[in-house]
């Protein structure tokens, strides 16, 4: 897998996600944090699906 960030940088990059209420509502969950790079994953619901149903 990719490089992970410093233990700090990910705290604050936690801390801050962590304050977004749209996030949490998505249910949505930091996967990977690294130097210039963090990964959200999303599941997969019809709430969050395009017009035409695709994710």
């Amino acid at each position: 897998m990719d490089e992970q960030a410093s233990p700090a940088i990910q705290d604050r990059i936690r801390s801050s996600f962590d304050r977004q209420g749209l996030m949490a509502h998505l249910d949505a969950r930091l996967s990977h944090i690294g130097p210039g790079r963090v990964h959200i994953t999303l599941p997969s619901r019809p709430e969050v699906t395009q017009q035409h149903g695709k994710p």
